[in-house]
């Protein structure tokens, strides 16, 4: 496995700027939305960016977002012009990317609120967006709207260049005449269809509610079979019509049926599909079909098992990561699904990664020290670091299976919040508070957060009926019914305690609720920006940090909150779900999980001069130097590098050099001896030289 090495730029303070080099992303492609094949290239897009195979030597080349690539990690669709030899990537938040020449050129859409569904690139170089605003032509240089009769959800080329739209109803355009009209048909759907062209004059069309038809000229035929889909439950996610004819219907359980023209089958491949997840169907040139997946992980495989691809870049496994934690003051614990890894700040990589004994998949979860130990909650068990592994543990009395909080107080007590309730342990005596015993706990005794304020000897838990609050043995709740300043922000996501000993207590919809030992104050996030859902807390200092789940990451400094999201910065995701600062001074954000597409994994802000080593799986080409050694000039013969870019140098204790490439040397003679790592931004692995 090889190393891409990222130079990190130190930077006093991380609100007055953030730059491409400043964070570094740790995520898998997750959802695989589209793939389509050039020669030998196979290149796969999803949610978590692109990766191109080369099916003849298997090198693989990754894509993510990050300065001169992606502008973002929702890629919803692929398309290629053989003509001009250019590939088009539509991401779902920040438009078209043009790939030409090895080249990535970003063309926004001129309304930033578009979102894209699906494209297609006809023989004149036009890309066609199917997106949330309708149909959008662009040109090369410029966006136009297309006026239609009706939505946009998907958009198909057929041969002789007419436009099938998929709408309520199929929708036929023809670019030449500027005109369009809509087949008549039973058969509809509310918020998606699926589309396939068959021919010239004949294509087929799933709503979202069970209903697939054949098309010939203007007259629709209804091929819907009951054993194939029924009702709302469930859809058709995708036709695709085969090289042989055939019609394959990929349904949205990840069942694939064919029709032949008279019936629909069940295909002989629909376990393998399942077994994956299937997302979306391809037909490579060889005939054989591709099924991506749906869900975390990021698999590519053969329905008849002959190809099976992982498009996991990263040591990370999951993209929904619920728990960062720290071991010591160098490593520190990543929880995510079913797995923990062991990061190693200084190395910026991971040093181990455990599967957790009889563990599920889960989006909640976290870790806490306990007993000169760790202990690491998901939502079905709770396990202990024996110094070698995670086990199992059993607490008697304890019902292990709804976990959301540990935490230990002064005098060695354990405190478990649970989905129905707290259990305190001290030695052997579990009691359990829930709503019957203490009139505090409503809503299913849910318990979403748990702090222990030593500075009070206090322990605070957050509920969806308000901030719950247990001193001198005594519980009490704090919300809109009784303290008129929280308002209606009654929901408690997430609490936090800052230097000075105040709590800060985030709300669903309601910004952030403070308080300093003697009463209770409201604050929003930059106003009225965002939708004030804070679900995490953190600070460095005097500089706050909180994140939301729609708007990403805010950083508060000097009394001013800045906002940074998946638009203005080189953040990956702004359904954040949680913040952590380190030992040193590093942030790590992770990443809410709305279904596995959302997820990202891990954006980590560098706040040190410490090397980001990346674990990819490419066994990328090198960049080629020479002489090596190295005492004046260093010369890079690699074409990729090109008069004038930018080269860094980085040196054993992570100390980065930047250098312009002029006639393709750079200058190293003031540099002093010593083994040094050269990497240019071009796609190409870095390479070692030594300085003489």
């Amino acid at each position: 496995m090889k190393r891409i090495t990222i130079a990190i730029m130190f930077m006093c303070s991380l609100a007055t700027g953030l730059q491409a080099a400043d964070w570094a992303n740790w995520s898998n492609l997750a959802s695989v939305t589209s793939i389509f094949q050039n020669g030998s290239k196979l290149w796969i897009g999803g949610r978590g960016g692109v990766v191109v195979i080369d099916t003849a030597t298997q090198q693989r080349t990754v894509y993510i977002k990050t300065a001169g690539q992606l502008p973002s990690l929702m890629v919803e669709d692929m398309g290629y012009n053989a003509a001009m030899g250019t590939t088009w990537i539509g991401t779902y938040d920040n438009g078209l990317v043009k790939v030409h020449a090895g080249q990535f050129t970003t063309y926004n859409f001129p309304d930033s609120s578009v979102r894209l569904y699906h494209i297609a690139v006809d023989q004149a170089g036009n890309v066609w967006c199917a997106t949330n605003s309708g149909l959008y032509k662009f040109n090369g240089s410029t966006y136009s709207f297309v006026a239609i009769p009706s939505n946009a959800w998907d958009v198909k080329l057929f041969p002789n260049g007419k436009l099938l739209i998929a709408g309520s109803k199929p929708l036929v355009y023809d670019p030449a005449t500027d005109s369009s009209y809509v087949v008549n048909t039973n058969v509809f759907a509310y918020s998606a269809s699926a589309i396939e062209v068959k021919d010239d004059s004949s294509y087929y069309f799933a709503s979202d509610h069970g209903g697939i038809i054949y098309v010939q000229d203007t007259t629709a035929y209804d091929i819907s079979d009951t054993s194939v889909v029924e009702n709302f439950d469930p859809s058709i996610r995708q036709l695709k019509v085969l090289a042989n004819g055939t019609l394959l219907a990929l349904r949205s359980d990840a069942k694939v049926f064919s029709y032949n023209g008279s019936m629909w089958m069940p295909s002989a491949y629909s376990t393998d599909a399942e077994s994956t997840q299937t997302n979306y169907l391809f037909q490579k040139n060889s005939g054989e079909l591709l099924a991506g997946s749906a869900y975390h992980g990021g698999t590519v495989k053969g329905l008849n098992g002959a190809t099976s691809i992982s498009l996991q870049k990263f040591g990370i496994w999951s993209d929904m990561i619920t728990a960062v934690k720290a071991k010591t003051d160098h490593e520190v614990w990543v929880m995510g699904g079913s797995q923990i890894g062991l990061y190693d700040v200084t190395a910026n990589a991971f040093e181990r990664i455990d599967t957790l004994p009889a563990a599920t998949w889960s989006n909640t979860g976290g870790i806490t020290a306990w007993n000169g130990t760790f202990l690491a909650f998901g939502y079905n068990s709770l396990y202990q670091w024996t110094g070698s592994a995670w086990t199992p543990l059993a607490i008697p009395g304890v019902n292990t299976f709804n976990i959301t909080g540990i935490i230990t107080d002064t005098s060695g007590g354990l405190y478990v919040a649970t989905f129905d309730g707290l259990y305190i342990i001290h030695g052997s005596t579990v009691v359990r508070y829930y709503t019957a015993n203490t009139g505090v706990f409503h809503n299913n005794d849910l318990i979403r957060d748990i702090h222990f304020d030593a500075l009070r000897n206090t322990i605070w838990m957050a509920t969806p009926m308000g901030i719950v609050r247990y001193t001198g043995g005594a519980f009490s709740i704090i919300n809109s019914s009784n303290t008129p300043q929280i308002s209606y922000y009654s929901y408690i996501r997430s609490i936090t305690q800052d230097a000075a000993g105040d709590m800060w207590f985030g709300t669903a919809y309601g910004g952030l609720i403070r308080y300093d030992g003697s009463d209770y104050y409201v604050e929003v996030l930059a106003g009225s920006a965002g939708n004030q859902t804070v679900n995490g807390i953190a600070f460095d200092g005097n500089i706050m940090y909180a994140v939301d789940n729609v708007y990403g990451f805010w950083v508060k400094e000097n009394g001013t909150w800045t906002n940074y999201n998946s638009k203005n910065s080189d953040i990956t995701c702004d359904n954040m779900a949680g913040v952590y600062v380190d030992l040193y001074h590093n942030v790590w954000l992770t990443s809410f999980d709305y279904g596995a597409q959302n997820a990202f994994g891990i954006d980590i802000y560098n706040k040190t001069s410490i090397v980001m080593s990346v674990p990819t799986i490419s066994d990328a080409r090198k960049l080629t130097v020479y002489p090596n050694p190295a005492s004046t000039l260093l010369t890079i013969s690699d074409p990729s590098v090109e008069e004038g870019s930018e080269v860094t140098l980085t040196d054993a204790i992570g100390k980065s050099y930047s250098y312009k490439v002029s006639a393709h040397h750079i200058d190293v003679s003031q540099l002093a001896a010593g083994m040094y790592i050269l990497h240019a931004r071009t796609g190409t692995a870095p390479v070692k030289f030594i300085k003489q």
